[in-house]
């Protein structure tokens, strides 16, 4: 189905399969559960597999857990996993070189320039440095130095390339296009390939995701991107079952289908967060593949399940 010059990506996938999930039990000894699942999906599999349009099956990595004060304890730990992973493969040259010979890319840049960083007026979370920049770009730290930008702030920059007729609103829903885009003017301002954005609107999330307490428009969520396309996508999930079912009530969500989720909160559950990676789109998007197939070593769409 692939040919051998192809082992080396596949290879890729695997390190990052067995990697990551060994850096999330070192990075976070407070993750409830981290495993690998294949799940069923009925949409473009672009989205996914980037194959044909239908139900297709795909390997991601999932992880949830406490959170103590915040939702961003989950984003660091998703944030942390992406830094040690990309810092370790760019030592590995020589395949990385191999795989380049085949299937020419770019090497990823998933750190702002540190004098970006100052130019811009990049705040800095970990020291309550406040961003000055126009887009409220910041970093966790000087030391990582990965871009987040909030989700009506990246509405605001894709708006300044947009014409007049199809400008969107802060509460908008981002398509596949206009994501490569924003991936594109990224890079042209901050220099990365890589970047977060958070604090997604309600209306484009699942109803069981926390609003942000000052301003139940948005969300406590989540999507990280690399060359303009997504890979991983979480958020903090409502813990509470009683807001649980004022939520899904106030969405006209038929509450008779979801008793068994809401009753499980019943008794209490601790405040959760969680996010899921898809591998393939992972290893194609760092390699600048043309096609998903070369990422996977047994692909899936709707008319190959086995083997």
């Amino acid at each position: 189905y692939f040919l051998f010059r192809l082992s080396l990506c596949v290879s890729l996938h695997l390190y990052f399969t067995a990697f990551g999930f060994f850096c999330l039990c070192i990075i976070s000894h407070y993750c409830l559960l981290s495993f690998f699942f294949f799940f069923f999906k009925q949409k473009t599999a672009y989205e996914m597999l980037r194959s044909l349009v239908g139900s297709e099956m795909c390997i991601r990595d999932s992880v949830e857990m406490v959170l103590n004060e915040h939702y961003y304890e989950v984003l660091d730990v998703a944030e942390s996993l992406f830094f040690y992973m990309f810092t370790q493969l760019s030592s590995h040259t020589a395949e990385l070189e191999a795989i380049c010979r085949q299937y020419p890319f770019e090497p990823l840049v998933f750190q702002i320039p540190a004098e970006l960083v100052a130019e811009l007026g990049v705040g800095v979370i970990e020291t309550d440095k406040a961003p000055t920049d126009k887009y409220n770009a910041r970093i966790r730290n000087d030391t990582m130095r990965m871009l987040r930008i909030p989700y009506a702030d990246c509405i605001a920059l894709l708006n300044t390339v947009l014409p007049e007729d199809k400008q969107m609103s802060p509460v908008d829903d981002i398509n596949t296009a206009n994501e490569k885009k924003l991936g594109g003017l990224i890079k042209e301002r901050y220099g990365v390939d890589f970047f977060i954005s958070d604090r997604f609107p309600s209306s484009v999330r699942p109803f069981y995701t926390m609003a942000c307490p000052d301003d139940e428009r948005f969300t406590n969520s989540y999507d990280m991107f690399i060359r303009g396309e997504e890979i991983s996508s979480g958020a903090q999930r409502i813990h509470d079952s009683e807001l649980l079912l004022a939520r899904a009530k106030s969405l006209n969500v038929d509450l008779s289908t979801i008793k068994d989720y809401v009753e499980c909160f019943r008794l209490g559950a601790w405040p959760h967060g969680g996010f899921g990676i898809g591998l393939e789109r992972v290893v194609m998007l760092y390699l600048g593949l043309s096609n998903i197939r070369f990422a996977s070593l047994f692909p899936r769409d709707p008319h190959r399940i086995t083997p």
